[in-house]
C-alpha cells in the first residue's frame, strides 16, 4: 500500500509540473468586424478617398488608422464649447472603423448599433459626417456593449473623451467687525455724545461750551442769582458775630457801672 501511495503522489507531481498555464486575455481595443444584432455592418477597410475626406491618418507606432491632430482639435473645441465648465478637453482616439447601415434601414431614421465593444468611464463613438466628426449620443448596452445612436453612416471612431472642469475661487468669507470694548466702558467716537456715565468723553473740546461766570449767572425769571453774587451761609455767620459783640459790648457797660459804685 505505501508504494502504491508512493507512486500516485509521484505521478501527480509529475502531471502537475508540465500542466501549461494560460494567460487571462487581455481586453481588445478593437471594435469587431461583422454584423451587429441591428444588422449593420461593421468593417476596417477604409478607402484612402474616404480617409482624406475625413482627415484621417495612419498612426507610426501602430499602424492603424486614426484622426489626424487637427480633427482631435476641432472634436475637443466643439466638446469645449458644448460643455459649460469645461476648462479644456482630452480626446483619445481607440480605433477607427466604417459602419454601414442596416438593409432595411430608413435614412434619416435615428437607430441604436450595438458596436462588440465593452462599455467604460469616458466612452464616446465619434462619427464624420456633414463634413466634420461629431459625437454621437453613447450609452451602455443591456449586454454591456457600447451603443450610439446613428442617422447617417460613414467612418466611425471609438474614442475616450475626459473633460476637465474649470477651477472655482473659493468664497471667502469676510470676517465679522467686532467692536472693541472694555468690560462695559464703550468707546464712542469724538463727535458722539453719549449719556453713559462710564462712557469715554469725547477727545474733542474745542467745542464744549464755556462755563458761564458766576456773577453773570441769572435765574430762569432772568432775574440775577443770589447765590452767584453771596453765599447764604456768609451772611447769617456775619450777623451772629455782629449780635456777639453787641452783648459783650453792653456786658462790659454794665460791670464797669457797678465797680464804679
Amino acid at each position: 500500500m505505501k508504494k502504491l501511495a508512493g507512486l500516485f503522489l509521484a505521478a501527480t507531481l509529475t502531471l502537475s509540473m508540465t500542466t501549461v498555464a494560460f494567460a487571462a486575455p487581455s481586453k481588445s481595443t478593437t471594435v469587431s468586424d461583422g454584423t451587429t444584432k441591428e444588422g449593420a455592418t461593421v468593417s476596417h477597410v477604409i478607402t484612402e478617398d474616404v480617409q482624406k475626406t475625413a482627415g484621417l491618418v495612419t498612426d507610426e507606432k501602430t499602424g492603424k488608422v486614426t484622426l489626424s491632430d487637427e480633427q482631435v482639435s476641432k472634436v475637443e473645441e466643439a466638446i469645449k464649447v458644448s460643455t459649460t465648465d469645461a476648462e479644456s478637453v482630452d480626446v483619445k482616439v481607440l480605433d477607427v472603423f466604417d459602419v454601414q447601415a442596416p438593409a432595411d434601414y430608413v435614412e434619416g431614421n435615428p437607430i441604436d448599433i450595438t458596436l462588440d465593444y465593452e462599455y467604460t468611464d469616458g466612452i464616446q463613438v465619434l462619427h464624420f459626417q456633414d463634413g466634420q466628426w461629431v459625437v454621437l449620443p453613447t450609452k451602455k448596452g443591456a449586454d454591456g456593449k457600447v451603443v450610439a445612436t446613428f442617422t447617417k453612416f460613414s467612418p466611425t471612431a471609438i474614442a475616450t473623451v475626459v473633460v476637465n472642469s474649470k477651477k472655482t475661487e473659493e468664497n471667502v468669507t469676510p470676517s465679522p467687525v467686532v467692536t472693541p470694548s472694555d468690560n462695559n466702558n464703550t468707546i464712542v467716537p469724538s463727535n458722539t455724545t453719549t449719556t453713559d456715565n462710564n462712557a469715554i468723553a469725547p477727545a474733542d473740546n474745542s467745542k464744549a461750551p464755556a462755563a458761564t461766570p458766576a456773577s453773570t449767572a441769572k435765574t430762569t425769571d432772568g432775574t440775577k442769582n443770589a447765590d452767584a453774587t453771596k453765599k447764604t451761609g456768609d451772611v447769617n455767620t456775619t450777623v451772629y458775630v455782629a449780635l456777639l459783640a453787641a452783648a459783650a459790648g453792653a456786658c462790659a457797660i454794665v460791670i464797669r457801672r457797678k465797680m464804679a459804685r
